[in-house]
């Protein structure tokens, strides 16, 4: 039930008890009034916890939007097509992997810090993965890429890294995209416009 309702029903049983004790003084209408009080004071302690943990979560909320937007590695992995790549294309996903690992990266709200574990745990999972079945590109170091000469001679495990790294970056994805409308919906996003910390060209 909101809080706000909460309190207002408490407030009424507080006036009705206290009337009621003031027209016919016996226990009943002071432990009512007494118990009322205390009610009042607990949605007053809970108000403000609740409004704390509020700013915490709003403030992180927007971090993660410029931290790891979808308009970066999200996308990267959204519209990758196994062909050769930048490391930059991965770095936000692996800075999100180290930093969001941190207690102070929790969400107070419950489903919020459950999608963010579900979104670390599959990063963590993909990056770990693509580290053992990627390789420089000979003519090009500054790229990535898996072996293209797998298909024939290799062909099992080139389908395995496609389909495995498909699956990953799918529910990557998705995640994302809960934790994001979560959070809307919550009304944690600033009503101004997120940059990225490092938007991928």
């Amino acid at each position: 039930m909101n809080i706000i309702v909460v309190r207002y029903i408490t407030l009424a049983i507080i006036i009705g008890c206290a009337v009621w004790w003031g027209t016919s003084p016996s226990w009943p209408p002071f432990i009512g009034f007494l118990t009322g009080l205390a009610a009042f004071i607990r949605s007053d302690v809970w108000s403000a916890k609740e409004c704390v943990s509020n700013e915490h979560d709003k403030m992180l909320f927007n971090k993660f939007l410029v931290e790891l937007p979808y308009d970066g590695s999200i996308k990267f992995l959204n519209d990758w097509n196994f062909n050769a790549f930048r490391k930059e294309c991965l770095d936000q996903l692996d800075d999100f992997s180290k930093k969001w690992k941190a207690p102070e990266y929790n969400f107070a709200n419950k489903k919020l810090n459950k999608l963010q574990n579900e979104l670390l745990n599959n990063i963590s999972k993909y990056l770990a993965y693509l580290g053992t079945n990627i390789w420089v590109v000979e003519q090009n170091p500054d790229f990535y890429h898996i072996p293209p000469e797998w298909q024939e001679e290799q062909p099992k495990r080139y389908d395995k890294v496609i389909t495995t790294l498909s699956t990953f970056a799918d529910e990557i994805v998705s995640i994302h995209k809960k934790l994001v409308s979560e959070g809307i919906k919550k009304g944690l996003k600033n009503n101004t416009e997120v940059t990225p910390l490092s938007p991928i060209n």
